[in-house]
């Protein structure tokens, strides 16, 4: 009967030891029993003990779009990474305490080998610890989250610079696992992401847009998931630097038609002290291209009436001396002195130069598109797939 009684005593101190355990504790031996004691399986899909498909649900946050470069030809992406599949193996018995686990270290699970196609560098962050985070469910699906920053290469058309508008990809796959393997997906209702805070200088988002599918490369069909990203060039930067200054410039370079005509010297200091400024404080806001841009046509436009109107001035300083000629053979009298040809010039660089001018300025805007506003386009599309975001 004692010993009855210890055994009744002994087994109530187990349920209170038992029953006592923090939460910490209960979640420290759930991942002592799940995380692999076999270094190998960490390197072996879950799908593959079934001989299944590994489904892997992606969606992508992104938190700032640091720099369109035009020159490289690439732009940068600060974002938060997120993958969710199920993992068998990792399944435990659940808890009323706690609905998950969680741990910060990709390296001691099964993670999937996605990687960015077209990344030209990237980095993790890690500078207090590393920004991953990973949590287990009790049915063995794992949600891993990480946050990075990639270069990635974006081809762009300058052909309508600066009216242009850009298209730049985010595009992931499998880097070793076939679609018999892994299968990637974009997660249901929060595919994509932006941030509101994301504001660029020189762009502004239209909409991202989502695509997946699979590629067949040499004897392995791939998974892979893609986002285009459209930007539209902000126009007010250009207003400003290029194209007000570029009309300022030309206009200042019809003062001389209003000088003496003997005032030789300083039509021509204005004409060349223009030309001189004009190549060297607009012209360097070109991008480097092989081809004409339409920014070009139009600095081609205001430089060539620069170089007239210099041209115009040397003109009718010669053919002032004709006319001077032209007087002294006059008689004395009632008879009228000819109007004189460098006037018929004076008059027409005074009032026929701007009007050609003005109605050239006109039509180049007019066909570029020039007079809209600088608000995104939004693109009629399948809202499961595109996010339209509106102007900052």
């Amino acid at each position: 009967m004692k010993s009855l009684k210890t055994l009744v005593l002994f087994i109530a101190c187990l349920s209170q030891q038992a029953c006592c355990k923090t939460v910490s504790q209960l979640k420290r031996e759930i991942l002592d029993q799940i995380l692999p004691k076999n270094e190998n399986e960490i390197f072996v899909a879950p799908g593959n003990n079934t001989n299944g498909v590994t489904v892997v649900e992606t969606s992508l946050h992104v938190l700032d779009i640091e720099d369109v470069n035009e020159n490289n030809l690439e732009f940068t992406l600060t974002l938060y990474f997120r993958h969710g599949w199920k993992d068998h193996r990792l399944k435990y018995i659940a808890n009323n305490q706690f609905g998950y686990v969680s741990i910060n270290d990709d390296g001691v699970i099964w993670t999937p080998d996605t990687f960015f196609v077209n990344e030209k560098k990237g980095h993790g962050f890690d500078v207090l610890r590393p920004n991953v985070f990973i949590k287990i469910y009790p049915d063995g699906y794992v949600e891993c989250s990480k946050k990075v920053s990639v270069t990635l290469a974006c081809p762009m058309d300058f052909t309508r610079f600066p009216f242009d508008k850009q298209q730049c990809s985010v595009r992931m796959e499998s880097y070793g696992s076939g679609t018999d393997s892994i299968i990637l997906k974009w997660k249901q209702h929060s595919a994509i992401s932006i941030s509101e805070s994301v504001v660029l200088p020189l762009f502004q988002v239209d909409k991202l847009v989502s695509s997946s599918g699979s590629i067949h490369l040499t004897t392995v069909e791939y998974s892979f998931l893609n986002i285009s990203i459209y930007f539209t060039r902000r126009l007010s930067y250009y207003v400003h630097q290029v194209f007000l200054p570029s009309i300022l410039i030309v206009i200042i370079s019809w003062l001389p038609f209003w000088l003496k005509k003997q005032a030789l010297v300083a039509r021509l200091l204005v004409g060349i002290g223009l030309v001189m400024t004009y190549t060297m404080c607009v012209l360097k806001f070109q991008p480097k291209t092989s081809y004409a841009t339409s920014m070009q046509y139009f600095t081609w436009m205001c430089m060539t009436f620069l170089v007239t109107s210099l041209l115009e001035t040397i003109a009718i300083h010669i053919l002032s001396k004709d006319d001077d000629q032209i007087k002294d053979c006059v008689e004395s009298g009632n008879v009228k002195t000819p109007r004189v040809k460098a006037d018929f010039v004076v008059l027409g660089s005074r009032f026929l130069v701007p009007l050609i001018f003005g109605l050239l300025c006109f039509v180049y805007f007019v066909t570029n598109g020039g007079f809209g506003s600088d608000d995104g386009v939004e693109v009629p599309g399948n809202k499961t797939s595109e996010i339209i975001v509106n102007a900052f």
